[in-house]
């Protein structure tokens, strides 16, 4: 069954014109109508509003040589056309809420929640680490009048080795 596609053949999705080539005029209505969609969604999805978050761009320790700077990640966010964010692994986005709120505001950008990790599962001392990281990332939370905190599960992979980690007890 052929796709609903509204672009004839001779004008592919993916081609775009090469830098200092103009559009042709049923391309650039075709991406004028596109993009108006863009910014008047129907109106029942009118309140929804995605975001992403720095595990989406593979980022998923504080400090890592081979992860982009979070300054990088935050222009690169902008650049996407996203304005909502995640925190992410605490620490690799700024933690004084001063300077996180300077850089999320120059670029237009707000923050929608925090994640921290837990391993609840796995007795008491697993439980109070869990707890102890969890006040620290919703100190910054309230510094930014942020309300919601994910809570993930222990991973049961090695982020950077990939191996396996034991079972949950």
């Amino acid at each position: 069954m052929p796709l609903n596609n509204p672009l004839p053949p001779e004008l592919p999705l993916c081609r775009r014109p090469r830098l200092g080539q103009r559009l042709t005029p049923e391309r650039e209505a075709h991406d004028d109508v596109r993009n108006q969609r863009r910014h008047d969604p129907k109106p029942e999805y009118a309140r929804l509003h995605l975001g992403t978050a720095p595990d989406s761009s593979g980022i998923w320790f504080p400090d890592d040589p081979q992860q982009p700077h979070w300054s990088a990640f935050l222009n690169e966010v902008v650049e996407a056309g996203f304005r909502t964010i995640e925190l992410g692994p605490f620490g690799y986005l700024p933690t004084d809420p001063e300077q996180l709120k300077d850089e999320l505001g120059k670029r237009g950008l707000s923050l929608t929640a925090g994640t921290v990790a837990a391993a609840t599962h796995r007795g008491t001392a697993a439980f109070e680490s869990s707890r102890r990281d969890a006040f620290e990332v919703c100190e910054l939370l309230a510094a930014m009048d942020v309300h919601h905190l994910m809570v993930l599960p222990e991973m049961f992979t090695d982020l950077r080795t990939g191996g396996s980690i034991s079972p949950p007890n």
